[in-house]
């Protein structure tokens, strides 16, 4: 980082507004809950899935002053009920040093039991909850939110199960989303099915593609890029990065800020 970028993290960071203005207790004792700054919540039923979803929306510095006239990039981010805190403030240090556009977050969680409905969603109903992220998600975001509508404006983001399903989508609805960030994807053999039958029918999948595998897992993840790389696609940029001294668990948040840094830089 550039002196003149450390020296204006500094001044942001010392005269920053606190994430909740002081207050007194509560009658009962209690303290007040601390929000973010910019984010909105809400809930969406799915007539596809059939699952409820809790909805969280990031919004960029100024967006209420500028949404008439300009047009946002997305990330969806999947398993939101534990990475949207991390990646928002990431998102919003970046936006200070100008490392990265002004985006908007869109995370997609679950009001409860999220480690059970994401294995439904996206290992056990795949194609359904695909459906839901392209036929009733992605048009209720771009109705109610200034965003860029096409797929170049659109990036998919996920670890682990949710890696996975950020391959799934990419050799199954590659026109969704142009950036696509696989941490630590799982893999299985219907994911290889998927990837060879894509690449039996396409010479081209024009993507930029980020995945990577911490240093216990990297010996089935690694492959799974090799064998991505040597199809030759048109149009493909794609990167990996091993994690070393890393689990799959302590990779995910560090994988997230590189790979949204190398699809959107």
């Amino acid at each position: 980082m550039t002196r003149m970028k450390l020296l204006l993290l500094s001044v942001v960071l010392l005269v920053s507004v606190p994430l909740v203005h002081a207050q007194d207790s509560q009658p009962d004792g209690s303290l007040p809950q601390v929000s973010i700054p910019n984010t909105e919540m809400f809930s969406l039923s799915s007539d596809i899935t059939g699952q409820d979803y809790q909805i969280l929306v990031s919004l960029p510095e100024g967006y209420a002053a500028n949404s008439a006239n300009m047009r946002y990039p997305v990330v969806y981010l999947l398993d939101a009920n534990y990475y949207f805190g991390a990646i928002n403030d990431f998102i919003r240090v970046e936006n200070l040093v100008r490392d990265l556009p002004n985006l908007i977050i869109v995370g997609i969680g679950y009001p409860e039991e999220p480690l059970v409905r994401r294995v439904e969603d996206m290992e056990e109903n795949p194609d359904d909850f695909l459906d839901f992220v392209a036929d009733e998600l992605i048009p209720y975001v771009d109705a109610r939110y200034g965003t860029r509508t096409t797929a170049d404006g659109r990036t998919l983001a996920g670890h682990s199960l949710g890696g996975q399903f950020v391959l799934y989508t990419l050799f199954n609805r590659p026109e969704l989303f142009r950036n696509y960030v696989a941490a630590s994807p799982s893999w299985d053999d219907s994911m290889t099915a998927i990837e060879a039958a894509y690449a039996s029918e396409h010479s081209s999948l024009p993507a930029r593609l980020y995945m990577s595998a911490s240093e216990p897992e990297l010996a089935y993840i690694e492959p799974v890029f090799d064998t991505i790389q040597s199809r030759e696609y048109e149009g493909l940029e794609a990167t990996f990065q091993n994690f070393e001294n890393a689990t799959h668990g302590s990779s995910a948040i560090p994988a997230f800020t590189y790979g949204l840094r190398y699809v959107l830089q």
